[in-house]
C-alpha cells in the first residue's frame, strides 16, 4: 500500500549496459548518447528493479543515456567515488551521505529513490519479540559500521530501550543471516527487504522499521557530484528524469518491474525477487502536496540531519540546503 511522505516525515562488480539489458529498441547507442555509471550502495538486489523496467521501457534511451548499473561496496565508498568523479551517479543511504557531506564531501542528493528508510530490526514471525522493548535479554546480531547498527543506539534511546540489557553480537552480513536462520540469535539489524531472503531460506520474519519507531530519516537517494551539476546540468536533468520515469513506472506496475529485473538477471531467484520487491514497494511513497515522483522531502531531510547531529556524531551548523536539491526533478 502506498504511503505519503507526510505520513513518515515526523559477488563481484556487476555492470549492466543499457544495450545488454533490454533497452527499448536493442540498438547500439550512437555518439550523441551519454554513457554514465550508476554506482549502487551495495550488491544488486530486486530493490533495483525499477531501473530495469525503466531500461526496458526506454526511460533512459529516450533521454540519450546509456546507463551502467554497478554494484557498490557500501554507501560510504559510493559517496566517495561519486564525489571524486569516478562515477557520475550513485545510490546511497542518506544517513551516510549526509554525514560525509557535512564533513566536506562535494555531493548532492538529487532524487528520492526510496521515500521511507528500510532500516529495521528483523525478528522471526514466531518470536515473542513484538516491539523494541522485547529485545531486552535477547541476542541481537549487528554488523559494525553499517547504517542500522550505527543508528541502533539512537533507536534504543528514543524508545527507552536499555541497550546494555541487549546482548549485541557483531557479525558480518552472511554470518548474521545464517545465525538468525539457525536461531543462534533472536533478531538482527538490517534492511526491511532482507525478510524476503530469509523467507526464501525458510524463516518468516517481520521487520520493525526504524521509521515507525521515531527514527525519521529519508530512504535511499540518488546522488551526484557538485562538479557534475556545475559542468553538465543537462545530463543531471536527463538522468534524474529517466530515474523518476523508471520509479514511477515501477510504482504503477510492480509486477512488470519484477519481470524486467528477473529477465535481465536470470540467475536471481524469481520467487525471491518477487518477495523482495513487494517489501521494497512499501518504501515508495507519493510525495506530499502533489509534488512529482522523486521529490526529496525537505522537512524529512532537515529533520534527518538534525537527528544525525544529535545521535550520530554528524557536524552541527551546516547548511542542509547544500546537501540536496529538487532542481533537477522534472516538474511536469
Amino acid at each position: 500500500m502506498t504511503r505519503t511522505i507526510a505520513a513518515v516525515a515526523g559477488a563481484a562488480v556487476l555492470t549492466c549496459a543499457l544495450s545488454a539489458c533490454g533497452g527499448a529498441s536493442g540498438d547500439s547507442t550512437d555518439s550523441s548518447t551519454d554513457k554514465v555509471t550508476l554506482r549502487l550502495g551495495a550488491i544488486l538486489t530486486a530493490k533495483e528493479a525499477p531501473y530495469f523496467l525503466g531500461i526496458e521501457r526506454g526511460c533512459f534511451a529516450d533521454r540519450d543515456i546509456d546507463v551502467d548499473i554497478a554494484e557498490g561496496k557500501g554507501s560510504s565508498s559510493t559517496v566517495q567515488t561519486v564525489a571524486s568523479g569516478a562515477d557520475e551517479f550513485g545510490q546511497a543511504d542518506p544517513s551516510t551521505m549526509i554525514g560525509l557531506a557535512a564533513k566536506g564531501a562535494k555531493v548532492k542528493a538529487v532524487l528520492s529513490y526510496l521515500d521511507i528508510s528500510p532500516l529495521s530490526v528483523l525478528v522471526p514471525s514466531d518470536s515473542d519479540i513484538t516491539d523494541l522493548a522485547d529485545l531486552e535479554g535477547k541476542k541481537l546480531a549487528f554488523t559494525a559500521g553499517d547504517s542500522p547498527s550505527t543508528l541502533f543506539p539512537a533507536l534504543a534511546e528514543v524508545n527507552g530501550l536499555a541497550q546494555d540489557r541487549v546482548e549485541m553480537v557483531n557479525m558480518n552480513i552472511q554470518v548474521k543471516m545464517t545465525a538468525i536462520l539457525q536461531r543462534k540469535v533472536d533478531a538482527m539489524l538490517g534492511l526491511s527487504f532482507m525478510a524476503a531472503n530469509l523467507s526464501e531460506k525458510g524463516l518468516e520474519s517481520e521487520p520493525l522499521l526504524y521509521a515507525d519507531h521515531g527514527v525519521t530519516l529519508p530512504g535511499d537517494v540518488i546522488i551526484t557530484s557538485d562538479a557534475l551539476i556545475e559542468k553538465d546540468p543537462d545530463l543531471v536533468d536527463r538522468f534524474v528524469a529517466a530515474t523518476a520515469c523508471a520509479k514511477e513506472a515501477a510504482m504503477a506496475d510492480p509486477d512488470a518491474a519484477v519481470a524486467a529485473f528477473t529477465k535481465a538477471n536470470s540467475a536471481y531467484p524469481a520467487s525471491g525477487a518477487e518477495k523482495e520487491f513487494a517489501l521494497v514497494d512499501e518504501l515508495f511513497a507519493e510525495p506530499a502536496d502533489g509534488a512529482p515522483v522523486g521529490t526529496i522531502s525537505e522537512d524529512l531531510f532537515r529533520s534527518g540531519y538534525d537527528f544525525l547531529v544529535t545521535h550520530a556524531d554528524v557536524p552541527a551548523g551546516k547548511d542542509v540546503g547544500t546537501f540536496f536539491t529538487n532542481a533537477h526533478v522534472p516538474q511536469d
